[in-house]
């Protein structure tokens, strides 16, 4: 026999409480890895926008200045003008670095009572950038208040992310992403939904009635970790996870999901991360 086949060392049962709660964690780190790999090259391309932009700026900034056009009358608008966009385009550029760096930095690792909006509204700015490579539009639906949860930010964030993209694999061509949140009943309700545009592809014909309960069949996308990941999270809040019938006649052109959980009383201790 081989070393590797004799040589034995001591090892922890599998259903140790220790070992499940630690294959949990690296699920859902590979999981987490998993979504930002999808959406990390088409995020990396919006963010060369506005870089692109300031550094032409920046340019034809420094040439006014040299060749004294500035002096001219009317020179100091234009170089108010120049010095603007730069202002706007930074502005854009921090705004979609934080939102994209709040799903990876663990900051917001600890439960606390958060606004349930900002997340989702995070959530469709960043679905923006990868949805545009599929020719695809995120349309978000928001109430006008504030809607508190108690929960792990950094968690719910990543779920959020994981049914999104995998919803969001099954929209065809100039169809719509929609993420929508009501509160009613005491219940905070998300709905990921995709949706065919007049243009879309010819959806293929489902026949029957659609899977009921929450669908975890191995998918050629790889998705199965990552739903997984999503419910145990949601369920970890004393939420529900839902596969739901997309909206509208053409079924089967994409899963749509729903996320409820409970409404908090108290927004006081919300910190923003």
């Amino acid at each position: 026999m081989s070393t590797l086949e004799t040589k034995q060392t001591s090892t922890v049962p599998l259903g140790d409480a220790a070992v499940q709660e630690g294959l949990e964690a690296d699920l859902r780190l590979a999981s987490q890895m998993r979504s930002l790999a999808q959406i990390a090259p088409a995020v990396a391309h919006d963010l060369r926008a506005p870089i692109n932009a300031m550094v032409f700026n920046i340019e034809i900034l420094k040439e006014t200045i040299a060749s004294g056009r500035g002096a001219e009358p009317g020179g100091k608008d234009r170089l108010l003008r120049y010095v603007n966009v730069l202002r706007e385009e930074l502005t854009r550029l921090h705004k979609s670095l934080e939102i994209f760096l709040s799903f990876i930095s663990p900051r917001g690792d600890r439960n606390e009572t958060l606004d349930l909006r900002e997340l989702v509204e995070e959530l469709a700015a960043l679905l923006v950038a990868p949805a545009r490579k599929q020719q695809v539009q995120v349309e978000a639906g928001l109430p006008d208040g504030k809607v508190p949860v108690e929960g792990n930010r950094y968690f719910l964030r990543q779920a959020l992310l994981h049914l999104s993209l995998a919803t969001l694999a099954g929209v065809p061509r100039q169809g719509t992403l929609t993420v929508r949140l009501e509160r009613q009943d005491g219940a905070a309700r998300i709905r990921i939904d995709g949706r065919p545009g007049a243009d879309s592809p010819a959806a293929p014909e489902v026949s029957g009635p659609p899977a009921p309960g929450f669908d975890l069949q191995p998918s050629a996308e790889g998705t199965l970790a990552q739903l997984w990941v999503a419910r145990a999270i949601v369920v970890a809040h004393g939420g529900e996870a839902r596969a739901l019938e997309p909206a509208g006649p053409e079924r089967g052109t994409s899963q749509a999901y729903e996320v409820e959980l409970s409404v908090s009383d108290n927004l006081g201790s919300q910190n923003k991360e």
